[in-house]
């Protein structure tokens, strides 16, 4: 049930009502209309079919702290539902132009990503972008995605851009409780990436015998009990959005439904992932597998990084990573050198230098001082 509150909620639920009973929405992604409140009712509101059991981020954050495999396939079937679902409101000329990403929610439905999308005030948008008077002076912030002042590319291109912002606002959703208030902070660079040596690699094969929904229960009937993750270890879902824009909403569908049918044709590799920029927090025993998932389903993979991300919370000394931390190590190397192993932070000086070269252990860190400031 949607209810709406606030001024001229009688209007704007009639305006979504009539949004889809005139386009006759039915798709497997989109909440199906099954009732509206009485012109009398005090408190206009929408019935849906179906049962939901919660947001997408929430359902995907629970997910990723029991089962890489499971974490995969949803972050998968999110993809494409997404995709699915937009390429469909597409297809009823939704304004994707105008459209905020607070317009969507994504919700899960018996193990289904259904897309809540909010079309009030559609009609008033409609007519701006039809006005005549808009042309290539105009300083009007709505654009019509099939007009000359359409950015190049393909048709759909705001479908496609908010396809993109979804994916990418969803997953870093699913592990905002690992960041501060900054929320996360990724730099993409694939040449920075190493591949893992393939003894180290997770047998990935197999992803058809894992159900979808649901995705909450601990066990399954003939299933063992899902595995946790070891201290200071934890994984991500990342959406990568392409550097141009080439596939289509259906192609992105389609590919990952084949990518989800066709296990042995793409194996999700595993590499080493870098930063651009150094990162002095290194704490001993932190692991981060991020499930980066993008268009180009063969460079989809499994980004394994030994440290944490800036404004992110680590795991193994509770601490917010600062991304302007000082490396200042007495071996004069810097903090990329792995043959170093993990770094340890000055509890006066809050200076990070090598553990190996500091001469502390695991047990003795937390009361670490640099040679600098243990002198008179």
């Amino acid at each position: 049930m949607k209810v709406y509150e606030g001024s001229h909620a009688e209007e704007r639920c009639l305006e979504a009502a009539k949004f889809i009973v005139d386009r006759k929405v039915m798709h497997s992604n989109i909440p199906h209309l099954i009732a509206v409140s009485s012109l009398k009712s005090k408190i206009p509101f929408l019935i849906f079919d179906g049962e939901y059991e919660g947001t997408v981020d929430h359902i995907l954050g629970q997910v990723l702290k029991q089962d890489l495999k499971q974490s995969l396939v949803l972050g998968i079937q999110t993809v494409i539902g997404l995709s699915s679902g937009l390429d469909y409101l597409q297809d009823l000329n939704y304004p994707f132009a105008l459209a905020e990403l607070d317009d969507f929610s994504l919700f899960s439905c018996k193990g289904k990503v259904i897309i809540s999308f909010d079309p009030e005030g559609l009609g008033e948008r409609e007519s701006l972008l039809n006005d005549e008077s808009i042309d290539e002076d105009s300083d009007d912030e709505y654009i019509n995605e099939d007009s000359e002042l359409s950015p190049p590319g393909l048709p759909g291109y705001w479908a496609l851009e908010v396809f993109h912002a979804l994916c990418q606002k969803t997953f870093d959703a699913a592990c905002k409780s690992h960041y501060d208030a900054q929320g996360v902070h990724r730099i993409f660079d694939d040449d920075l990436d190493d591949s893992v040596p393939e003894e180290e690699s997770e047998d990935l094969d197999m992803l058809n015998s894992f159900t979808p929904a649901p995705f909450l229960k601990s066990t399954e009937p003939g299933r063992s009990p899902r595995k946790t993750l070891p201290s200071g270890h934890r994984r991500e879902l990342v959406w990568k959005p392409p550097i141009a824009l080439t596939d289509t909403l259906d192609d992105i569908s389609r590919q990952f439904q084949y990518f989800l049918r066709s296990h042995s044709d793409y194996p999700l590799i595993r590499r080493h992932g870098k930063h651009t920029a150094r990162a002095a927090h290194r704490c001993p025993g932190y692991n981060r597998e991020e499930i980066t998932l993008t268009t180009d389903t063969t460079r989809s993979a499994i980004v394994v990084h030994s440290r944490p991300n800036p404004h992110e919370i680590c795991l193994v000394c509770k601490q917010v990573v600062e991304d302007t931390a000082i490396f200042a190590c007495i071996c004069g190397g810097n903090s990329d050198d792995a043959e170093y192993g993990p770094s340890v932070q000055c509890t006066r000086c809050y200076k990070w230098h090598h553990m190996s070269c500091a001469g502390t252990s695991l047990f003795d860190r937390h009361i670490f001082e640099c040679d600098e400031c243990q002198m008179p």
